[in-house]
């Protein structure tokens, strides 16, 4: 049963992590469409822009495996996590550094590992996804009728 609740939690956070994905491609063909490209306050602008949406995104992925943590923590009857051990726990766990839990509470061992396998896609995901962003900002730049 661990292990069913634990992999729609991957799903869980890949999910959201497309969806931010998606929301940041948008702002980003926003900015390369409304700032000059060419020059280079515009490609820089547009890339800041990408990588702080990154930042939030896998934040919001992190803070899901926290909600995860807790819940689980919680529904296994022994003393639930506060936000800050369960949040430590997991951001160890997704940059896949590998934290055990605090002694006090219960998070089943499965938990680490899938918190881990998250973070590893999603952050292959947003490497791939700043590649296609370079891409795509020099196409803009090298266009016959880029300012």
């Amino acid at each position: 049963m661990l292990i069913v609740l634990g992999t729609l939690s991957v799903f869980a956070v890949l999910a959201c992590h497309w969806i931010g994905i998606f929301l940041v491609r948008t702002l980003f063909n926003a900015t390369l469409e409304r700032f000059p490209v060419r020059r280079i306050l515009g490609a820089e602008l547009s890339f800041g822009l990408v990588i702080f949406g990154l930042v939030m995104i896998n934040f919001a992925d992190v803070t899901v495996c926290t909600l995860l943590v807790m819940a689980g923590s919680q529904a296994s009857g022994a003393v639930a996590m506060r936000f800050g051990d369960a949040f430590l726990f997991a951001i160890s766990n997704f940059t896949t550094l590998g934290l055990a839990a605090p002694a006090a509470a219960h998070v089943p061992p499965i938990a680490g590992p899938l918190i881990a396998m998250s973070g590893i896609v999603s952050f292959g995901w947003s490497t791939s996804f700043l590649v296609a962003c370079s891409h795509a900002a020099q196409k803009w730049r090298n266009a016959p009728g880029a300012l």
